[in-house]
């Protein structure tokens, strides 16, 4: 397991579903790139760690253990009214 700090991005929300991506250039400076088109004045979002496979129930407890808050976005919203 790895830990960084980088406080520019830690200016971002999180979302499960995310309009931009994170990677690591060869020095380790991290890289956000938009994921796909951007609306003006829509919010820029990232995924707080590796969740994109993660079922509801399980998101839902890391993000309230790991980062203290219950995920409202999109995806959570909508996950939680299919069930």
């Amino acid at each position: 397991i790895a830990l960084g700090l980088y406080p520019a991005a830690a200016f971002f929300n999180h979302s499960c579903r995310p309009n931009v991506g994170r990677s690591f250039d060869e020095n380790g400076n991290l890289i956000l790139t938009a994921i796909g088109p951007v609306a003006e004045g829509q919010p820029l979002n990232i995924m707080y760690g590796c969740l994109q496979d993660v079922c509801l129930e399980e998101r839902q407890r890391i993000l309230r253990e790991g980062h203290f808050f219950e995920c409202r976005c999109v995806r959570c919203l909508e996950e939680e009214l299919s069930t």
